[in-house]
This record gives structure tokens, sequence and C-alpha cells, in this order.
């Protein structure tokens, strides 16, 4: 069961390499967007970002929006126009911070990588805890 995922999981890294990442994504829909790499306590290697409104004199606000079970930031931004709530809440001046937790895309960490098993030994508490 254990091998079954993990080999399945290296599928879904293998292939998450060839889609955009979620700024590219961001900018294709009008918002300015930033990476950043937030690393955790136990090593993961988490890419956030950041995104706004240009024409917005300037943010006043702050909100940080995470991802459920299975996902990414990307849901954020990945609706057109204006309908995604990441672009919604940058038109009415917020600075939007996008999070993600271990397990999604590029999946990286400070010793370990998607190939060994020990990558992949993390649950729910762990997430909830440091990501």
């Amino acid at each position: 069961m254990v091998r079954a995922f993990l080999g399945l999981a290296l599928v879904v890294a293998r292939l998450a390499a060839a889609y955009p990442r979620t700024c590219a994504t961001a900018r294709t829909r009008g918002l300015s967007c930033a990476d950043h790499n937030v690393t955790t306590r136990d090593g993961y290697v988490l890419e956030t970002h950041t995104v706004w409104n240009a024409r917005v004199a300037s943010p006043a606000r702050v909100v940080v929006l995470q991802h459920g079970l299975i996902d990414s930031s990307e849901t954020w931004v990945a609706n057109y126009g204006g309908e995604s709530l990441a672009r919604q809440l940058a038109d009415d001046g917020w600075l939007v911070y996008l999070a993600n937790s271990r397990g999604r895309p590029p999946y990286r960490h400070a010793t370990l990588g998607p190939d060994d098993a020990a990558f992949w030994a993390f649950s729910w508490d762990e997430m909830a805890a440091l990501d």
C-alpha cells in the first residue's frame, strides 16, 4: 500500500514539473506575483507566493489563503477573468499570500528528495503544526 502510494506520488511529482507555477498563472490573469521559499523546522522547503494588483496604490490589508488537501496555491488564481478569489481580493486592495503545504510541487527538502521514502513520511499532524 505504502509502496503504491509512493509510486503514485513520484508520477505526480514528475508530471507537476510540466505544469505552470502559481505566479506564471497569476501573471496571465493580470496580477503581480512574487515567489518565496519557506523552510519548515523539519526541512521541507515550501513555495509560497505574494499576489497583488499593481493598479492598486498600496495594499492596505493582508490575507493568507491556504489550500485544502490534495491541492495547491494554484487553486486561488486558476479561474479566468476576475473570478478567482485571489484576483477579487487583490482588486479590492488586499496583499494576498498564497501558502502551500508539504507534498505539493516543487517537492523540496533540505536533505531529502521525492524519490526518498522518508520524504513522504509525514502526516496531517506535521502539515498542521509545521507548515
